[in-house]
């Protein structure tokens, strides 16, 4: 029998228990709080695996809607089922899911995507044939409405470090499978200290502890909507971020200056109000090149890593700046699909400030 923690049991309402013991296998953490729309594709989609040992524990954030329902409908002995009586967030229901899995692995999804058949057994083949490695995600395909495109994420362990020191894409969290052991390890669990950015805080304290890899292949997709929490929480997300960041820039260097800290996380994290002011005010060829003395000086990654990182961080700035959206491939994609000719224009205002920007920082 899988044990219900006691420290949650108050705020249970309904468990349904599905299947036997499974050493060695998966056990995927599946939160939900009204999320009927897209929450039956997606629990379909984690049933479909053509790697079979797995249990699905899902937990209903005491939803309002018909989530509840849909979740009772799947009679599979691999689903788990948790009803909270009172919504207590997104940390809360990942720790209670957390604190019930007994496997050697540990997968997230969310209940708006969509994962390929193929995930899990690629994610587990590939963590048990590279045991250096504790986390292992994927690139993603983006949806949006009837639009998709291709979303890589980088590779290797030294490119995820580098990513995630200077908030650039690292790591997606619904396509993450983790070995147990890494967070048993510290006795590690996800955090409400920074709401809406639980993810990335896990992911800073994970990727000092165990080596981290994303799959190039998109063995998730991931949907881009209006109810999402990193739309509906965007402003305060943000700002939590760069808090995290502020707390963590020191321990990836040691070195930085309190001036190269503020002007790089007033680019990367602007505050609601001043995006775009913030970040025209800040000497971006400067910027990049005590970012790039800084790193020298503490050894975060070679040169030719961090430097490319940090220039691509840069570019998507860059990018943003001039077409004023988030989701810049799909920017580019909509654009290209509807009016080629504004996206020539951007590109050649774009390639003109980046080539001045170049010119700029190879003159230091």
């Amino acid at each position: 029998m899988m044990c219900v923690p006691s420290g949650a049991a108050i705020s249970i309402l309904q468990v349904s228990e599905g299947g036997e013991a499974c050493d060695g296998c998966v056990s995927v953490l599946m939160p939900v709080h009204n999320g009927e729309r897209y929450l039956r594709e997606a629990i379909e989609s984690i049933l479909s695996q053509t790697f079979r040992n797995y249990r699905l524990i899902i937990v209903d954030d005491a939803s309002s809607d018909s989530s509840w329902s849909i979740i009772e409908a799947f009679d599979d002995k691999r689903v788990v089922k948790v009803r909270l009586q009172e919504s207590k967030g997104i940390v809360n229901a990942l720790n209670i899911a957390l604190e019930m899995t007994d496997t050697e692995y540990i997968a997230r999804m969310d209940a708006d995507d969509v994962a390929r058949n193929d995930r899990f057994k690629k994610q587990v083949d590939f963590l048990r044939l590279h045991p250096e490695v504790g986390v292992c995600g994927s690139s993603i395909k983006m949806i949006r409405g009837r639009f998709s495109c291709y979303v890589r994420y980088p590779e290797n362990h030294d490119e995820i470090l580098c990513s995630l020191a200077v908030y650039k894409r690292a790591v997606c969290h619904p396509s993450v499978m983790m070995r147990r052991s890494v967070l048993n390890h510290k006795k590690l669990q996800y955090t409400d200290e920074y709401p809406h950015a639980e993810d990335l805080s896990l992911w800073h304290e994970l990727v000092r502890e165990t080596r981290f890899y994303n799959l190039q292949e998109p063995l998730l997709a991931y949907r881009v909507h209006p109810e999402q929490i990193s739309t509906c929480y965007n402003e305060e997300q943000i700002s939590q971020t760069r808090a995290l960041l502020n707390r963590s820039l020191p321990k990836y260097f040691p070195s930085i200056s309190p001036h190269t800290r503020k002007d790089l996380l007033r680019l990367v994290t602007p505050e609601f109000g001043n995006k775009g002011r913030e970040g025209g005010e800040i000497d971006l060829p400067g910027l990049y090149a005590r970012m790039e003395a800084v790193n020298r000086a503490d050894r975060l990654s070679v040169p030719a890593i961090f430097n490319s990182m940090l220039l691509s961080k840069f570019f998507d700035l860059s990018l943003k700046r001039y077409l004023g959206l988030r989701n810049t491939a799909f920017v580019l994609l909509l654009v290209f699909r509807t009016k080629p000719v504004l996206l020539l224009d951007a590109a050649s205002r774009l390639r003109l400030h980046v080539s001045f920007y170049l010119s700029e920082t190879w003159a230091r």
